[in-house]
């Protein structure tokens, strides 16, 4: 553990077997992770995500063996996980002690709301393509290829897409977005748009 306003240094190794965090508890404040590919050649990345898995904090990509890399967070007391997908053991206990350290990110304004807004945003996109999903199986269950064809999505750039989201509402997520790539991929507004055409 580091001393009150110093950084504490965790390393991170990637084996075939996992990667347990050196130390795996620390005291809350800046941390710095050291992240190494050793020999393995079906993991290639380290995460910090949530006690449940279900969020990623941190992470270091792309280390094929002999390669190393590091991410670098101000973390607050709780229980954590490092991650590497594709090891044997991919999920490790990683606990930081201590009291909490600067404010909360629930009491930056302009957090909360670009969490707010892309968490409406991804809420109702997902009802939609329950919806139209279901819609489309009903079709191939009736045997309409017609109306199948129609429902079936076409792919969209996710720029539109993110452009439609921080009109409605995202201003600070406006800034960190500018310059993205535009990818290809499916979405759920594509459904609307095809079965408003039936």
């Amino acid at each position: 553990m580091a001393a009150s306003g110093r950084t504490s240094q965790v390393t991170v190794e990637l084996t075939p077997q996992g990667c347990m965090p050196k130390p795996a508890k620390i005291t809350a404040g800046q941390v710095q992770f050291n992240v190494a590919n050793k020999d393995a050649d079906a993991v290639s990345e380290a995460e910090l995500r949530t006690s449940d898995t279900g969020r990623i904090l941190g992470e270091q990509e792309n280390l094929t063996p002999g390669l190393s890399g590091g991410f670098s967070l101000n973390i607050q007391p709780g229980s954590y996980k490092i991650s590497c997908p594709g090891a044997e053991h991919a999920h490790w206990t990683f606990t930081v002690s201590g009291k909490a350290t600067g404010p909360a990110w629930q009491s930056n304004s302009q957090l909360t709301a670009a969490v707010q807004g892309y968490s409406g945003y991804i809420g109702r996109n997902a009802t939609a393509l329950v919806s139209h999903s279901q819609a489309f199986c009903r079709a191939i269950d009736a045997g309409d290829m017609a109306r199948a064809k129609l429902l079936y999505p076409r792919p969209a750039s996710t720029t539109s897409t993110s452009s439609r989201w921080l009109r409605s509402g995202a201003p600070s997520a406006r800034r960190s977005m500018a310059g993205g790539k535009t990818r290809s991929r499916w979405r759920p507004s594509s459904w609307a748009s095809t079965r408003s055409s039936s």
